[in-house]
């Protein structure tokens, strides 16, 4: 072995029985390669291969006539008795066309196997796809003639160490932990008494850190796992949460959430009340295949129905892309992605959202790497995949270039408070708000109305009650209600003014902008702006100034009536009964809503007044 490493008789992937090279030395030069490749946004195949029983079927007399070409004596020719049997072959693979290359180079590898008489066991050969953008493209090879395609592996025990798709190490750290356990437990009798020497010594180095010296500064623990371990509720709820309550405020009916990977955020967007359409999209087509329950609806959304119709889809897909069934989105969210983009892809996603979809809200969230000095030494990303982490101002800076560029305004928060004497450190997670400037109008890019390049993979519709009210009735139904609040607020007062309204204790007339009735969350749900506002109340005989700037209200005159008497006895109430055609129960459940009258979700269902009693409202 001497004489051939000094001739170089050895190619330089050779770290087989060689001094100073060893099965770490291989997995760190194949790992090196990858994260390279992954980090530049590549992707990368790899197909394990299995020799059928290697140490049985080594051709002896072609093995020695090897031996005999280089040069190595007779004497020493029986005491080779072993030979490598794992093997695998792997390239870069962006395109069908390098996916070829990577087919023509197994069936190469089939040649020589068939010229040295070392078959290759079809069943036990997988390719492992790396890389979030991966095509999983399929290869085959050929078994007794019949061409035979290679199952997909997730995770592969590589020279000793599992490896998977996402190079974690997860899996193999795990295993390791859980074999020391065993192999501890076992070296110590149950009933042997404690006398501090009585403890076997285990030489377990080899299976606590074998091959783990590849692992982040952060240790062995993943994101989420060093997320979970400061914060309650874990941070990846939180940032859910603070996610949909912007969709919530800014009455988003269709979203779009992009990166979706295991879709873990549809059980928070589902609880958000004007939501209808809930988009989910992403790459990894194996991380949209877990958690399939998420899309189902439970049996407590059969029971309490929502008031608005709800569907959700999934679709595979690459978020550079522009996809027709994606128009007229209103909101697109990417929670926890744009650090996983290399700076062309990043470039190339941010143009599709702003440019292609052009929703009115955008909401990007991304880690803070100013705080990582709260989970050690502040070196490193959280995570292997992240080809980034910005600071405050950084992010804060690539926002702003956007905002500017396409049009929107742009607002910074965050979730995930740092320790008490960090508090300059900032949020754990960034979050940006995206808001269109001026009126949003949808349309399609020129070029692209065929444009589907999305595989559509499961679509659920979830039951809702069904609300026999037109928009416009609905519309008429919800300002009617705040404009007697409005009223009910400014009793006792001679005069009230202010930008929003003005009301006249003498002519009992109250002058509302129509602006200002889209701040209540129950009309902006069903009404997108205030032109539509406006045409819709017209119609229904509601009215306005000359110039649109306010809505005229005259307070009916049974209200009046009851608002002179400061005590509003039940007889009262009666009163107000005759006038509009509702019973006392209404009468109960409309005064028990105004301490709330803004807030409450289920204050829809206690007004569902006819469209007669609206028409009576709007041309009183």
């Amino acid at each position: 072995m001497h004489d051939m490493v000094e001739n170089q008789l050895l190619i330089k992937c050779q770290h087989g029985f060689i001094k100073g090279r060893s099965c770490v030395t291989h997995l760190l030069a194949v790992l090196d390669k990858w994260t390279e490749a992954l980090g530049m946004g590549n992707n990368m195949d790899a197909v394990y291969r299995d020799f059928s029983k290697a140490f049985d079927s080594v051709p002896h007399q072609r093995l020695l006539m090897k031996i005999k070409v280089y040069g190595i004596s007779e004497v020493v020719h029986s005491s080779i008795n072993m030979f490598a049997e794992d093997t695998k072959i792997f390239r870069t693979v962006n395109n069908p066309e390098q996916a070829h290359i990577l087919q023509d180079d197994q069936e190469a590898l089939e040649e020589w196997s068939s010229l040295w008489q070392l078959r290759f066991n079809a069943e036990k050969c997988k390719v492992m796809h790396l890389g979030s953008r991966n095509k999983r493209i399929e290869y085959h090879m050929h078994k007794d003639g019949v061409q035979v395609n290679l199952q997909t592996t997730e995770l592969e025990k590589d020279l000793g160490v599992y490896v998977d798709t996402k190079l974690t190490f997860s899996m193999h750290c795990e295993k390791g932990m859980l074999e020391n356990k065993t192999m501890v437990r076992s070296g110590v009798p149950v009933n042997a008494p404690y006398d501090g020497s009585s403890f076997v010594k285990f030489q377990i180095n080899n299976m606590t850190h074998y091959e783990m010296r590849g692992e982040s500064n952060y240790g062995i623990k993943t994101e989420g796992q060093i997320e979970l371990s400061r914060f309650d509720p874990p941070l990846y709820r939180q940032r859910y949460q603070h996610v949909a309550e912007v969709l919530d405020k800014e009455c988003v009916r269709s979203v779009v959430d992009l990166g979706c990977s295991e879709h873990k955020v549809l059980p928070v967007f589902k609880s958000v009340p004007t939501i209808e359409i809930i988009v989910c999209v992403d790459i990894d087509q194996a991380a949209l295949s877990s958690n399939p329950h998420l899309l189902q609806p439970l049996l407590t959304d059969y029971l309490a129905r929502r008031s608005r119709p709800l569907v959700i889809s999934l679709y595979h897909g690459d978020a550079q892309l522009y996809d027709v069934r994606l128009a007229n989105t209103e909101a697109v969210t990417l929670i926890e992605v744009i650090e996983h983009l290399s700076p062309d892809i990043l470039k190339a996603v941010s143009s599709n959202v702003f440019s292609n979809l052009h929703p009115r809200v955008i909401v990007i969230t991304t880690p803070n790497v100013e705080y990582n000095v709260v989970f050690g030494d502040g070196t490193g990303f959280r995570h292997w995949d992240h080809k980034f982490e910005w600071t405050r101002a950084e992010f804060e800076k690539w926002c702003g270039t956007l905002a500017e560029h396409y049009g929107y305004s742009v607002s910074y928060s965050g979730v995930g408070s740092p320790p008490a004497d960090l508090q300059y450190i900032g949020y754990c997670t960034q979050v940006a708000v995206f808001k269109l400037l001026g009126d949003w109008h949808t349309s399609i890019p020129v070029g692209m109305e065929d444009s589907m390049p999305y595989q559509l993979l499961k679509e659920c519709v979830h039951p809702h009650r069904i609300n026999e009210l037109n928009t416009d009735d609905a519309i008429a139904m919800e300002t009617s209600y705040y404009l007697r609040m409005l009223i009910s607020q400014c009793l006792g007062n001679e005069h009230v003014e202010n930008t929003d309204y003005i009301y006249d204790s003498i002519t009992r007339v109250l002058r509302v902008s129509p602006s200002f009735l889209l701040n209540f969350s129950h009309i902006k749900r069903i009404c997108p702006d205030v032109k539509t506002l406006i045409m819709s109340l017209s119609q229904k005989g509601f009215q306005f100034t000359d110039d649109k700037g306010y809505l005229i209200h005259s307070q009916p005159v049974e209200d009046r009536s009851d608002s002179d008497d400061d005590n509003n006895d039940d007889n009262d109430d009666e009163n107000r009964v005759n006038v509009i055609g509702l019973d006392s129960d209404y009468v109960n459940g409309f005064n028990n809503t105004m301490e709330d009258w803004n807030d409450s979700d289920d204050r829809t269902n206690i007004i569902s007044l006819n469209a007669e009693y609206i028409g009576m409202w709007a041309t009183q």
